[in-house]
């Protein structure tokens, strides 16, 4: 797994290292079951503090993609299913975003064909 954060970004490291990771899993580089880094080793690679790798794999484990065995480490999970909780939380991240098109002016073709193109990376690559 190759992961890059930028530390020059306004976007804090924990959360460019859970959505690198989270990335990994939807385009399958990622494969239920695999093993993650160490949060040391992740942390020497990166050249970031072990408490902002240990945070990443806390919110992903929160999110459930991954699970954390503290003697085996972190893996990702086998099984992503979703309830009506998670949904909710899905449309209400996915609200926000189409919201920040429209006020940029994306037309209705525009944004289908954005999201279009971003679920055919998911599905081709898994």
């Amino acid at each position: 797994m190759i992961l890059q954060i930028n530390v020059n970004s306004e976007k804090p490291l924990y959360t460019q290292i859970y959505e690198s990771i989270l990335l990994g899993i939807a385009t399958g580089e990622l494969a239920p079951g695999a093993s993650l880094p160490s949060v040391r080793q992740l942390g020497g690679e990166l050249g970031v503090n072990l408490h902002t790798v240990n945070k990443s794999y806390r919110l992903l484990a929160q999110d459930g993609f991954v699970i954390i065995n503290k003697k085996k480490g972190a893996f990702v999970a086998m099984d992503f299913s979703i309830d009506k909780n998670g949904i909710e939380d899905l449309r209400n991240a996915l609200t926000i975003l189409l919201a920040k098109a429209h006020i940029k002016g994306l037309s209705l073709e525009e944004t289908q064909t954005l999201v279009q193109s971003i679920i055919e990376n998911f599905t081709k690559e898994a």
